[in-house]
């Protein structure tokens, strides 16, 4: 009967999620033996002689681990508000739904295994995930799944590029940057296609230099698309820069074009943030992927704004409407029309990017 119940539960999963479950269930008595061996407290980096020798060992406490049902649980969607918003901001701040003795573990963790190397990056690269196998828990939550699901449909895709950021003490302002496409030109969407969901395990106020973005600069570029560096944005793009001061445990979720920077970390410890990437892998087809209660734009006081037509488009675009998903296409400066065919060789150019990338 108990069996029973749980194949019940997951059958309403995707593909992906139920190997997830497989994959925790598996390896559950693994992490249940190693647990006894291994002690469960691990060595601040900051007390003398702290042992880095296991950088390379997952050192996750199986005692903090989300159980297996988190999968299971609903994910919280956004609301109409929350998705206009972020069609025009391009950032929204999520809280994870998991407890603070998790965030602080795997702080810990994170002490204990990140360390810079001469370059000034950490040296885990994209295995931070295998490395610290309990950051999955923090994207597969309810809040973050559903936002990461209203944004980039329920299909989307984690992408194989995961990176740790750790800015030590007297770690200096970068500049204002987009991200590039892994080193490859790719063309920017205003539409949401990829997305970086930011994880921040530690309370981060101003002096600890939290992540700085430029809201709506998602929509603008400079004069050569293949500029993405600048020490200011431009007078006449009339936007601030907003610093992502945030609780412990927040994830920042931005649209990928959006300009940002690193700011300073004027404190005396460590600010780590991880930066995962997600891809959407289909056009909007049938329904909103949000909770969705009316069809119009919902933020009416700012029709008389120069970016509106664009973000009507967008909230168009994801609504999945006739008018939209028939005209979806690249834009470019001889074609203006409604192009199907080339909306299907753009995802099957980021599948291919995605694969690509590992």
């Amino acid at each position: 009967g108990k069996r029973q119940q749980q194949c019940t539960s997951t059958s309403s999963l995707s593909q992906h999620q139920q190997l997830i479950i497989m994959s925790r269930q598996q390896h559950k008595k693994q992490d249940s033996s190693s647990a006894s061996s291994s002690s469960s407290t691990l060595p601040s980096s900051k007390k003398k002689g702290a042992d880095r020798s296991t950088k390379s060992t997952p050192l996750d406490n199986p005692s903090l681990h989300v159980p297996i049902d988190n999968l299971t649980r609903p994910p919280t969607l956004l609301t109409d508000d929350q998705i206009a918003n972020f069609i025009i901001d391009g950032y929204i701040v999520i809280p994870s739904d998991l407890s603070p003795a998790f965030h602080h573990s795997l702080y810990e963790n994170a002490e204990h295994i990140i360390e810079r190397g001469k370059n000034g990056r950490s040296q885990c690269g994209n295995n931070i995930l295998p490395i610290l196998p309990s950051l999955s828990d923090v994207y597969d939550c309810p809040s973050v799944r559903g936002a990461l699901q209203s944004l980039l449909g329920p299909d989307y895709l984690m992408h194989p590029h995961r990176h740790p950021h750790m800015n030590p003490p007297g770690f200096t302002e970068q500049r204002l940057h987009r991200d590039s496409f892994w080193g490859y030109i790719k063309p920017r969407h205003h539409t949401p296609m990829m997305l970086m969901a930011m994880y921040y395990p530690q309370d981060t106020p101003l002096p600890l230099g939290p992540t700085c973005i430029v809201p709506r600069s998602q929509y603008m570029t400079k004069r050569s698309s293949l500029d993405r560096h600048a020490d200011r944005m431009p007078e006449e793009w009339n936007l601030e820069e907003k610093p992502m001061v945030c609780d412990v445990g927040s994830v920042v979720i931005i649209h990928y074009d959006i300009w940002h920077k690193g700011l300073a970390n004027n404190a005396d410890v460590n600010r780590y943030m991880f930066k995962f990437q997600f891809v959407r892998m289909n056009a909007p087809t049938d329904a909103p992927s949000w909770r969705s209660e009316s069809p119009s734009w919902p933020l009416s006081h700012l029709h008389d704004h120069p970016l509106m037509p664009v973000w009507e488009y967008v909230w168009t675009w994801m609504r999945s409407s006739s008018s939209s998903s028939s005209s979806f296409t690249l834009s470019s400066s001889d074609q203006d029309g409604p192009q199907p065919p080339a909306s299907r060789h753009l995802f099957q150019d980021m599948r291919d990017t995605t694969v690509g990338a590992r």
